[in-house]
């Protein structure tokens, strides 16, 4: 869809739809860390999930993702960093891997 607003409206359906199935399917939610400051890799980030983060989140960083999402608006509400589009590299990130973002270009590096 080549309008980015609309193609942020049909991400907000198919959050809605996802909603439903899984609450038909009693699935679980993904688990996020207790007590530990981290920062969310995804590949997307859908408007429920954005609303409920904790406040140990310090920031979101999106393999896709859109800059005109519902998701995005609800982290700058929280006044919580927000990146999308930054690639299929970000998913090879492992669980504690330190990283360091560059807020004004967003650029996203492995620290050692």
């Amino acid at each position: 869809m080549p309008d980015p607003y609309l193609r942020a409206r049909a991400a907000d359906i198919h959050d809605l739809a996802q909603q439903v199935l899984a609450l038909l399917a009693d699935a679980p939610e993904a688990a996020m860390p207790d007590n530990v400051p981290f920062i969310l890799v995804a590949r997307d980030l859908y408007p429920l999930r954005a609303a409920t983060l904790p406040a140990n989140c310090l920031a979101v960083v999106l393999a896709d993702g859109d800059p005109h999402s519902h998701a995005a608006l609800l982290c700058q509400a929280a006044q919580r960093p927000y990146y999308s589009g930054a690639g299929d590299a970000v998913l090879a990130l492992t669980d504690g891997e330190h990283i360091q973002i560059t807020r004004a270009s967003g650029e996203i590096r492995r620290l050692p």
